[in-house]
């Protein structure tokens, strides 16, 4: 694998915070059908208590989904999947390691400018590092397309392995021997690994329509709130 390019990495970022954005819009719309006060009048007219409450409980969203996708066997979020790259631990990983990148890297979006300047920096660093990746000890890489043999024409009620053990064959020339006669050597097929870009896809696609259903659903308390405000 190769490491990622800078353009790939910041595309797979917007990716995200649109994804999470609309997951947030959404749970907003749940949580206001179970009859929770949402602080939308607050938020427009730019209320400090309103916005610091809507900026903790998006930035504990985003820490969540960074957290849970980077510790999967995925290794990248859905904006990374769309993208195909990954982040890889440079030691053995560990949901602490995530937490700390994701921390670092929500912090920093929170901030607004900040990002701006981690993914500067990150130009300047041997492995495309970020700060997050730097605190973490990950890189994030290029994922490439692996082929996998696969043999089409092995009986499947015999076991190589066990038959080897039954015949007592210890050399690797008695070994090859029975591979050949039990056909293992021959119809293999080239299957690539599976992608998971579509599942990105999807996710990406979903928050999209919680957005949506966001804006349809609270429209016309905006409109009637940003009307009095300007008047």
């Amino acid at each position: 694998m190769e490491v990622s390019k800078l353009s790939k990495r910041i595309w797979a970022y917007l990716f995200d915070i649109i994804i999470v954005t609309g997951i947030y819009a959404g749970l907003l719309v749940i949580l206001h059908a179970l009859g929770k006060d949402i602080p939308i009048k607050g938020v427009i007219e730019r209320n400090p208590n309103d916005l610091a409450l809507i900026y903790l409980t998006f930035g504990l969203l985003y820490l969540l989904y960074e957290v849970i996708f980077l510790s999967s066997n995925l290794s990248s979020t859905p904006g990374k999947l769309i993208l195909k790259i990954q982040v890889i631990s440079c030691k053995k990983s560990t949901v602490f390691d995530a937490l700390i990148r994701s921390c670092i890297k929500i912090v920093a979006t929170l901030t607004q400018i900040v990002p701006v300047l981690f993914f500067i920096l990150s130009i300047f660093t041997a492995n495309k590092q970020a700060v997050h990746d730097i605190a973490a000890d990950t890189i994030v890489m290029q994922k490439k397309k692996r082929k996998v043999i696969r043999s089409t024409n092995v009986d499947p009620n015999v076991n190589l392995f066990e038959e080897m053990k039954r015949r007592g064959l210890k050399t690797y020339s008695e070994q090859v021997a029975l591979a050949k006669e039990l056909n293992c050597y021959k119809g293999k097929r080239i299957a690539s690994t599976p992608s998971y870009a579509w599942l990105g896809v999807l996710i990406f696609v979903f928050s999209i329509a919680c957005g949506m259903f966001f804006v349809g659903f609270f429209y016309s308390d905006i409109k009637t709130i940003a009307s009095a405000i300007s008047m």
